[in-house]
């Protein structure tokens, strides 16, 4: 976490189950808020890698196709080997 966003504050309403009310007042205030932050964080992020995860599958399955004129993966791969090798190389 960034000192900013330690830094910063908000408050806003949310909205329990009579459950996770429960067992969050057994908690003090600060571990409750830090809690409740970290899961938030990590639903978010799981949110995102799955938003990625399909945007990525659509590009994969709906993207425009290039043709490979009859040059394999394996050739393809080495080519781009030999180019980024030559353009490390200081002539």
């Amino acid at each position: 976490m960034t000192a900013l966003a330690k830094s910063s504050k908000y408050k806003t309403t949310l909205y329990l189950t009579e459950e996770n009310r429960q067992r969050l007042s057994l908690l003090d205030k600060h571990n409750m808020t830090a809690l409740i932050n970290e899961a938030i964080a990590e639903k978010l992020e799981k949110i995102e890698r799955e938003q990625k995860k399909q945007a990525l599958l659509k590009l994969i399955t709906e993207g425009k196709r290039t043709p490979a004129n009859g040059v394999s993966t394996q050739e393809a791969t080495r080519q781009i080997r030999e180019q980024a090798i030559q353009t490390r190389i200081v002539r």
